[in-house]
């Protein structure tokens, strides 16, 4: 099957989108389908991760750029066009609507149009967002209702999106993310404690990555000030972030002698320190759900997680996951990071059992499969196959 991924952002550039669409076209590539990625020419056009084609040829996903995307996608026919879209993916504003009208027109035309719901629209909760905020819904909308099948990252917005979208109800289903962090087994993850000055039998208390909304950093503050005054073999370790970042966020845990950050990082060394660390913290204003990479992340590298539970959290998920869901306040996360902390047993259960728990529920095989189940698959490369005698014929 040859599949056209759209997506405004690849790697390098710090996009849980663009990271999400490199390793879900690995997965659909390592199973046989032929697999491009479109995106715009101020794109990195080589992805040293990919293990398909990158086009970065469209010259924005305004108007003047969709005409390069017609093109595009005559030239490549795909059998599938999967898009990703979040509010501001395609326009700094989230108010393009070019590019949903020609992704409509392309599903007029006969293509097969898919899509990936990671998060739908922004709540009214700024001034502009009641001027941008329709718009995006506008524009979703077109979206939805050119799809044949849309994947909504987490249960909530997909019953949201059933209840404002009723005449595609059975064409919306859930589809988590994955982590976009792959396991590469570090040959000594004793050596990076080294280079950080943490003693071989320190506890490693993490925190991965500063950025992105919703996380309660009070929370991190809070657990990390009364742990570390308990206990002295205990050291944070803010993974994938900046000194700049943890100053700004988390300006008293930054400054404890017993902080560390690492920097920006590569997914390998990221993967390193996930071996490293002992127990990850990750707080949530409105819960913890399926869209959560770093928590993700955390369990197919098999670290504990203190994590909270919130309005989007799916019970039916999470409640019986390898995970302790704290209630959201700083003084119940304190004590649950504590609890688990001082409960070296508790952890090693949770350690063993988080791997197979993120590959049953949230694997990318599985991802795939959802997305573009192997009926779906068998029936294009029939069709492919019937078309090509046809054309042998005349």
């Amino acid at each position: 099957m040859k599949i056209c991924l759209l997506t405004a952002r690849v790697p390098p550039l710090r996009c849980g989108v663009g990271d999400y669409t490199i390793q879900l076209g690995n997965k659909l590539a390592s199973r046989g389908d032929e697999v491009v990625l479109l995106t715009t020419q101020d794109q990195a056009g080589v992805v040293p991760t990919a293990d398909f084609e990158v086009r970065n040829t469209l010259p924005a996903w305004g108007a003047r750029g969709m005409s390069a995307l017609w093109r595009e996608i005559h030239s490549i026919r795909p059998d599938v066009i999967l898009v990703q879209w979040v509010p501001f993916l395609y326009s700094r504003t989230g108010t393009n609507l070019s590019f949903p009208l020609t992704v409509a027109g392309l599903a007029a035309k006969g293509f097969r149009v898919q899509l990936m719901v990671h998060e739908p629209w922004v709540s009214f909760i700024w001034w502009s967002y009641f001027l941008t905020g329709p718009v995006q819904r506008l524009a979703l909308g077109i979206l939805v209702s050119a799809s044949r099948q849309v994947g909504v990252s987490i249960t909530p917005w997909r019953d949201l999106l059933r209840a404002r979208m009723p005449w595609k109800k059975h064409d919306i289903h859930y589809v988590p993310i994955g982590s976009n962090i792959p396991v590469v087994r570090h040959p000594s993850p004793q050596a990076l404690r080294r280079q950080l000055g943490i003693p071989a039998d320190g506890l490693v208390i993490g925190v991965f990555s500063l950025y992105g909304a919703a996380k309660a950093f009070s929370s991190i503050e809070s657990a990390w000030r009364d742990l570390s005054a308990r206990r002295d073999d205990c050291y944070l370790v803010l993974v994938g972030a900046s000194a700049e970042e943890a100053a700004s966020v988390l300006p008293q845990a930054a400054r404890h002698p017993r902080c560390r950050v690492t920097g920006y990082l590569a997914a390998e060394d990221v993967s390193g320190w996930m071996q490293t660390i002992d127990l990850l913290l990750a707080p949530f204003s409105d819960g913890m759900s399926s869209r959560r990479t770093s928590v993700m992340a955390a369990l197919a590298h098999g670290v504990p997680v203190v994590t909270t539970r919130g309005r989007l959290t799916d019970a039916a998920e999470f409640d019986r996951s390898p995970l302790i869901l704290s209630d959201l306040s700083d003084e119940a996360f304190s004590r649950a990071v504590s609890d688990l902390c001082d409960d070296a047993a508790q952890r090693s259960r949770m350690a063993a059992a988080a791997p197979a728990f993120y590959e049953q529920h949230f694997g990318w095989g599985m991802i795939a499969e959802r997305l573009i189940p192997g009926d779906d698959r068998r029936s294009a490369l029939a069709a492919r196959g019937a078309s090509a005698a046809l054309h042998r014929g005349r």
